[in-house]
């Protein structure tokens, strides 16, 4: 394990390496991107739980509860993964992969204009 101190350089890594490669197309087509994942998990607690304004008071904290527990169990899955990968020798080679295909800033234009456009 290196430590918190190694952060920094993993980060500038993943900045460089995100720059040079952006997010591989093959795994939006394929796995998505973490975004996405959160985006599906939100729709589905809102299908779930929307009274679809019968109730706000009820439908704003059960959201509030549904992302929270979104945001849990993303986080810790990537908490886990990053104490995994740290335990390995290299393994930071894959939290800076990782972390380069999360940080996406090349296609972010792109998919706010979508956004944006949808809207």
């Amino acid at each position: 394990m290196l430590g918190a101190l190694y952060t920094p350089w993993l980060l500038l890594g993943a900045l460089a390496a995100e720059g040079l490669l952006g997010y591989p197309s093959v795994f939006w087509r394929t796995i998505g991107h973490p975004v996405s994942w959160m985006g599906r998990f939100l729709s589905l607690g809102e299908t779930w739980m929307n009274t679809h304004g019968r109730r706000p008071r009820r439908d704003f904290v059960a959201g509030m509860v549904w992302l929270a527990a979104g945001i849990t169990l993303l986080g810790g899955m990537a908490w886990g993964l990053s104490m995994t990968l740290s335990q390995i020798a290299y393994g930071w080679i894959g939290e800076l992969l990782i972390m380069a295909t999360l940080i996406a800033s090349r296609s972010l234009y792109a998919h706010v204009r979508d956004v944006y456009a949808a809207l």
